[in-house]
């Protein structure tokens, strides 16, 4: 009897391998013919789409329980993103506290970003969500009596690439949708539910999709990265009573792309390229001709997030995945369209039983190996010509089977070596057997949840995954570069930049270093723009009142070093001005140090060397800065310098006595009282 039931199972199983790699091998060869004709990848010419006049673009980007990602999400995007009309509406449910807090504050501090409040609480779905956030954009536009062109939808973790709205811009309104690749954002060997997503979204949109769009399938939407012509959301909001999404639906974007499609939508798949220098060290080892050759790389412009880390996390997503294409879509959208479309929804539909034969694959491979090994030690002749004839046509399908899992895996290493390199290339083998498993549970998990729904009834909500943002090391490489923005905001030249950046490979210093020295930027202009190049807050002036035993405790020489300076507490954080953009090791250094939240923002180097270079010790900082503001002749607080070293006043006792009460005891006989000098605290908000 058991011999049976695994016979049946090794039978079943061979041909659901052979079945379902037949349209896989057919995307493959279909993919190297496009290749070879057209070229893999097309150079972005930059000069075209600066050409097109900018049309004003509507972000939308729905959040439940987002408020740990949504601020630095928003500020880094803003600070990168080079294109000038464009407006966000952040989607927000009245009971989400925390997320209304976050948004609230980077609406105040960009006058383009914009809260869009869902009328009842949440959490309903992401398709809800969008449709509010809709409403919002119409209620702007009436008040405004601005219009947007063009619409575009992002989540809460998404980094977006500086020239994708230019791209964007310059296809509406040819395509009606444009959708741009989403990848996952590198992760190491270690992170092997992560990298996954690496090795799936690699394939999905360097071959996967772009094949189904040359072929005329319809190109459905990843949810992100997503453009909608205006004149295509209007006839979708005409045909289905201003409701763009449907809320019915936990897969909203896959059907808005079929949908699209039906009513005469023009849809692509983009997939364009920049040259983008390479930061090796050892490009320098190599020859010249070789150097020159490698040190451009080429790199997508697309869509980068982090997907989740934890194996429970990733089943809750992709089971959410498959339960609105597979079984929500089957009830839908059915088999409706041309032979192209069906064929594809076919292959989006066949994960239902590819999945756990690709499974069941993965466990009889390894079952198998254990079975002869335990006959080659028991010596019972055990091996798999019991279960697989050497003959025959199974044999051919196995041999078949074989060839093509190899191909697939060739397939596999080439996509994800495209965009992170060889070496992931080579792990994605590894983690093929982990991928295979976590498809399995959300398959599983999925199957589950549409039986509970078709039979008992149970609601399908909105399975929300939480989400990371990548730290400011990570960012870096999507960060606008300094001299382009300073360029492109008419601070400085293209000749001024070019010659400092001649000068930097000579001198081996930083840009901004040497615009100051070359005196074409002021040092506290400088300070600006690194606020706005990391999207911080740029403080013009040091406020009156500053946290001096904050001050004090950091010690003189870590103040002086690391070029930063505490300037507001708080019950729940410490502001802390700092000359260039800390890294995330400095100011986890920091809270760990004050034991709170630590806020960075830009001060004006001046500012911070009026400071720190009149006093060498953290007290007599305190007390010279205090003797300052109480308005003190320079002469006078130079004699106080003095009176300070040779120890007649004991600096600790600066927050014990009031500034009058001081000046008294350093100068009984001369001190005249004088109306104490106030500074004004002026942040400067970068939009």
């Amino acid at each position: 009897m058991l011999f049976t039931i695994v016979y049946v199972i090794v039978y079943i199983t061979i041909w659901g391998v052979f079945i379902g790699s037949l349209d896989d091998l057919f995307s493959d060869i279909l993919y190297f013919i496009l290749r070879t004709i057209n070229g893999e990848k097309i150079k972005l010419d930059l000069k075209d789409i600066n050409s097109v006049p900018e049309q004003k673009i509507a972000i939308f980007i729905p959040t439940w329980r987002e408020a740990e990602v949504i601020e630095d999400m928003v500020k880094h995007n803003v600070s990168v993103i080079q294109y000038g009309n464009y407006d966000i509406f952040i989607g927000v449910y009245p009971n989400d506290f925390d997320t209304k807090v976050k948004v609230a504050k980077v609406s105040r501090l960009y006058p383009n970003v914009h809260m869009a409040l869902v009328p009842h609480d949440g959490p309903t779905n992401k398709a809800d969500n969008l449709n509010w956030i809709y409403q919002n954009m119409l209620k702007y536009e009436e008040e405004s009596g601005e219009k947007f062109d063009i619409v575009v939808m992002h989540d809460s973790e998404d980094i977006i690439h500086p020239l994708s709205l230019k791209l964007i811009n310059y296809l509406i309104p040819e395509y009606d949708m444009v959708q741009l690749p989403v990848f996952s954002l590198e992760v190491p060997f270690r992170n092997f539910t992560a990298g996954t997503y690496m090795d799936e979204f690699a394939e999905h949109h360097l071959k996967e999709i772009y094949v189904r769009y040359v072929l005329g399938g319809f190109v459905p939407s990843a949810g992100v990265g997503t453009a909608f012509s205006r004149s295509i959301l209007n006839k979708l909001a005409k045909e289905k009573n201003n409701i763009l999404f449907d809320t019915d639906s936990l897969t909203e974007d896959y059907i808005v792309g079929k949908h699209i499609k039906d009513i005469g939508g023009k849809q692509i798949l983009l997939k364009r390229v920049i040259r983008v220098k390479r930061k090796s060290k050892w490009l320098q080892y190599l020859p010249e001709f070789l150097r020159k050759k490698l040190e451009y790389r080429s790199e997508f412009v697309a869509t980068r997030e982090y997907f989740p880390f934890s194996l429970k996390a990733a089943v809750r997503q992709k089971s959410r995945w498959m339960l609105g294409i597979i079984f929500q879509g089957t009830e839908k959208i059915k088999w409706q369209g041309k032979f192209i479309d069906k064929f594809y929804l076919y292959k989006d539909r066949k994960g239902v039983w590819a999945t756990i034969i690709s499974f069941l694959t993965n466990v009889l491979f390894v079952a198998g190996w254990l079975y002869v090994l335990l006959g080659m030690l028991l010596h019972t002749g055990w091996n798999l010509s019991r279960f697989i004839p050497g003959e025959g046509i199974i044999w051919w399908i196995i041999f078949f089977n074989t060839v093509v899992l190899f191909e697939r895996l060739l397939m596999r290493v080439y996509a994800v070596s495209t965009i992170y390199g060889f070496k992931q290339g080579l792990y994605s083998i590894l983690r093929l057997p982990w991928l295979n498993f976590v498809n399995f549970l959300a398959i599983y998990n999925a199957l589950e949840k549409y039986l509970s729904y078709k039979f008992m009834k149970k609601p399908l909500v909105w399975a929300k995954t939480a989400h990371s943002f990548p730290k400011t090391e990570q960012l870096a490489a999507y960060s606008k570069r300094l001299g382009e923005l300073l360029v492109e905001q008419n601070a400085i030249s293209r000749e001024h930049l070019q010659h400092a950046l001649e000068l930097q490979k000579k001198e081996k210093k930083k840009l901004g270093e040497i615009l100051v020295e070359m005196g074409i930027l002021s040092e506290d202009k400088l300070g600006r723009f690194l606020a706005i190049q990391k999207g911080l807050d740029f403080v013009n002036e040091l406020p009156d009142e500053l946290p001096y035993n904050r001050i004090e405790q950091l010690g003189g020489k870590v103040i002086a070093e690391k070029r930063l300076l505490p300037i507001n507490e708080t019950e729940n954080y410490i502001e802390v001005g700092f000359v260039e953009p800390p890294s995330d090791n400095l100011l986890k250094e920091l809270s760990d140090t004050f034991g709170k939240v630590v806020i960075p923002v830009i001060i004006p180097n001046s500012a911070f060397k009026d400071f720190v270079e009149s006093f060498s010790e953290p007290g007599l900082m305190v007390l010279g800065k205090r003797i300052k503001e109480a308005g003190l002749t320079e002469e006078e607080v130079k004699e106080e310098e003095k009176i300070q070293k040779i120890g007649k006043f004991d600096a600790s006792r600066v927050d014990s006595i009031s500034v009058d009460d001081m000046l008294l005891e350093l100068f009984p006989q001369s001190y005249i009282r004088k109306p104490k000098k106030r500074l004004t605290r002026k942040v400067v908000r970068n939009s």
